[in-house]
């Protein structure tokens, strides 16, 4: 008690120091606290099923819907194999159809993740005969259609372009919800029942005790073989991945997220380092105050149980304040995250939240503790006593270990910034001042008319560009089924120059859009060769084609591409053969990418599709036209749901939202880290000026002038500087190589994110001497002696 006491009242007496050290520290705990929250809640804690750790996804060309049963009886590597097929079909709701996400799965989904019902039952059974009705839907669908998740068994759904005949389903079941097993919200489940819909159908599969994650992947690339060999009509092999069912659903974001909480721990380390700097300036203050206690009798034990208690007190204060601002900036950061990371809404203050703030707050009491003793241990009484705190102030020993934590702040910050550098570097490529098309003044939509054929979409396209074309401030309209930046294409197997492309997710695929004749010309991407489509090309369904320059480049490098033959099959029975007409500019595919695919364009009559975009160029604001278009859509197919409607500059920006968001949160932290250790290098050197003000008087005395003391006060930080940089440096590299995933346009070794870091490191060592070295210029050489 007489400890605690004791340290309650060093703590009163020193305010300044409190404060500082209080409010540095809680930086440190609680940016190490959020960032360990979110960690926690999306990649520590197992997910929802039993044995999370054994389900793996097995995804891409070969596994098709009426391929699944004979996929599941050849794979010896499960215990438990069931489809996850998407699908986004359109429901009636009392405002009318809306597009929901949708899963086709088998009988094995429900008992391998242990899906219970909250009403009703789960598939199974007659449910997965052909013709079946039965679906289930969550207790968050069930509300909106019926009130209730009870009200809703037995009720009747109206779906639309689920790939079935059928579009009248019963409700057998509710749930809560899948659980994380995709990017989307599913809101409904159907049987996946014995019909070709689709040649991609994802699966789940539980890995049997003992069978690593590397044999399933070679059992599959096997099979995937001996399917592309009893299929040799299909080109390229059938590929076929395999992976932790975790990985596959949080994609880049698990890295991304392991690089934040890092960052956020050298961001405490720095924090501790500028505390220990004033714990150490401290306990030399009162180095006399405890050499008089030595003298009297107490021990170094005891001295040291003073100091610890101080430490924990403010790690304890610190610990709590940082865990509340935690909490705050992680609910903020869920609120302002411009895209879904799955289970970041589960992110909270939790007991392993608390627990570990709580270790780290001990951590750094001990090491607030170890400093002072290790640096003053050897310290003689009767020395002390006769000089005071001058003696141990201006001590090697003590100057060498604070500049040490210097040079491990300049460490730690230089490896903080050169990562959030080649995110920023990452966002600066994806970010492009010119994707390919004129993003200015355009308005896009998605209609999904599902309720009709894919020929009816011909007349209806050619309404809505009459009717919508009319409109005051309309340029022009235009029609595809699909647009740069959705990242949406349609990927058939093609055949081009005697050349066999495999389609799905080959990285040499083809992206097929259909077009209509004006497509070019409103999204004003320029055309490099030969000619658009025309009027005619569509009146006459003639089979035509533009491709980009990446196609070009691929395929045909070294030739004209004009009058070159494409060949693949466009919704019809056999292959179509296109000449190509013209060679369009790149336009961006996706956001996530800087890199060009190859594309394909045809007439839209030629290949018509019920769900297609809209671009509608217009003179003033896009926004303003927005309620006239949905109403025109209403009423000329008062069945199709809109989707998507923004202007196509709200599309580009949404496009790089994720690496937006990345590089935005390093770079807080990045500050946040840079700021500290500014702190710290301007309060050693004060100290350090201080210290040595006897010194730099006898200097002056003996004709030092102002250049020297200068120069004195500068060379030491920058050598501070400069080893914390020869190891910040290299330790960057290291770090840097484990996020290439995340990297796009620039690579780990970028040197002009370590240069910069580098630079700005320099200049801030530079810029936290100058004032101390002012001031070490204008000490007095009499009072310095005076004082001595």
């Amino acid at each position: 008690m007489d400890d605690l006491r004791f340290a309650v009242r060093g703590l009163l007496k020193a305010p300044g120091f409190s404060a500082v050290a209080l409010a540095t520290l809680t930086l440190g705990l609680a940016a190490s606290a959020a960032g360990f929250s979110i960690l926690y809640a999306v990649l520590l804690r197992p997910l929802p099923y039993p044995a999370s750790d054994r389900l793996v996804t097995i995804t891409g060309r070969g596994i098709s819907t009426t391929r699944f049963e004979e996929w599941r009886q050849a794979s010896t590597s499960y215990d438990a194999f069931a489809a996850v097929d998407p699908g986004v079909p359109n429901v009636d709701t009392p405002d009318g159809p809306e597009r929901i996400q949708s899963l086709l799965v088998s009988r094995d989904f429900f008992p391998m993740l242990a899906l219970r019902p909250t009403a009703g039952r789960v598939l199974g059974g007659v449910d997965f005969d052909s013709g079946s009705p039965s679906v289930i839907v969550t207790d968050r669908l069930a509300a909106r259609l019926f009130g209730s998740a009870a009200a809703a068994i037995g009720r009747e759904v109206h779906l639309v372009g689920t790939g079935y005949v059928n579009e009248r389903y019963v409700v057998v079941g509710t749930i809560a919800s899948t659980g994380p097993l995709s990017q989307g919200v599913v809101s409904l489940i159907m049987p996946l029942l014995p019909l070709p819909r689709g040649e991609l159908c994802p699966a789940i599969g539980r890995l049997k005790p003992g069978v690593t994650l590397a044999a399933a992947r070679s059992e599959a690339t096997s099979l995937a073989a001996a399917f592309a060999g009893r299929n040799a009509s299909r080109p390229g092999a059938v590929v076929v991945q395999v992976e932790g069912l975790q990985d596959h659903v949080l994609g880049a974001s698990a890295l991304a997220l392991r690089l934040m909480f890092a960052a956020s721990i050298l961001v405490l380390l720095i924090s501790c380092a500028n505390v220990t700097h004033l714990v150490l300036a401290r306990s030399v203050a009162r180095t006399r105050e405890a050499a008089v206690r030595l003298a009297l009798g107490a021990s170094r034990g005891r001295l040291a149980r003073g100091l610890f208690w101080e430490s924990l007190f403010l790690s304890a204060g610190a610990a709590a304040i940082g865990l509340w601002l935690s909490s705050v900036a992680v609910r903020a950061l869920i609120v302002l995250a411009p895209y879904r990371v799955p289970r970041i809404e589960e992110a909270h203050t939790s007991a392993a939240v608390i627990l570990f703030t709580a270790v780290l707050a001990l951590a750094t009491s001990l090491a607030f503790v170890l400093g002072p003793l290790v640096s003053t241990g050897r310290v003689d009484l009767n020395s002390t006593l006769r000089s005071g705190a001058r003696q141990l102030g201006g001590s090697r020993r003590l100057q060498w270990f604070r500049s040490l934590l210097v040079s491990a702040e300049i460490a730690v910050a230089c490896v903080v910034l050169v990562i959030a550098g080649l995110l920023v570097e990452t966002f600066a490529t994806l970010r492009p001042s010119n994707p390919g098309f004129n993003p200015e003044h355009k308005l896009i939509l998605r209609i999904g008319n599902t309720a009709a054929r894919n020929e009816d979409s011909i007349a209806l396209v050619a309404d809505l560009q009459a009717r919508i074309g009319s409109m005051p401030g309309v340029r022009e309209i235009a029609a595809a089924t699909d647009l740069p930046l959705t990242g949406l294409s349609w990927v058939p197997d093609v055949s081009v120059g005697g050349r066999q492309v495999a389609g799905g997710p080959s990285p040499d695929a083809v992206h097929v859009r259909a077009v209509t004749s004006n497509y070019f010309s409103t999204l004003q991407t320029p055309i490099a060769a030969g000619r658009d489509l025309d009027k005619t090309d569509m009146a006459q369904r003639l089979s035509v084609a533009v491709v980009n320059q990446e196609f070009v480049r691929r395929f045909l490098p070294g030739t004209d591409p004009l009058g070159q033959r494409v060949s693949f099959r466009a919704g019809r029975s056999a292959d179509d053969t296109f000449d190509v007409v013209g060679v369009a500019r790149d336009a961006r595919l996706s956001g996530d990418s800087a890199a060009s695919r190859p594309e394909l364009y045809i007439p839209f009559t030629v290949a018509p599709a019920r769900g297609f975009y809209l671009v509608i160029e217009t003179s003033g604001d896009p926004a303003s036209i927005a309620a006239q278009v949905r109403s025109a859509v209403h009423t000329l197919a008062p069945g199709a749901v809109i989707t998507g409607l923004l202007t196509m500059t709200a599309l580009l920006r949404a496009s790089v939202a994720e690496p937006r968001f990345h590089a935005s949160l390093l770079g807080i932290l990045a500050m946040l880290a840079v700021l500290l250790a500014l702190a710290g290098m301007y309060a050693v050197m004060s100290y350090s000026v201080a210290q040595r003000r006897h010194e730099m008087g006898v200097r002056i005395a003996l004709g030092a002038d102002v250049s020297d003391i200068l120069s004195l006060v500068l060379r030491r930080s920058l050598r501070q500087a400069l080893a914390g940089l020869a190891v910040g440096l290299p330790a960057a590299f290291v770090v840097s190589r484990t996020m290439t995933t995340l990297l796009y346009g620039t690579t780990p070794a970028d040197p002009r994110s370590y240069a910069s870091a580098a630079a700005g490191l320099l200049l801030l060592a530079i810029a936290a001497a100058l004032a101390p070295a002012a001031r070490a210029a204008r000490v007095s050489p009499i009072e310095a002696l005076r004082d001595a």
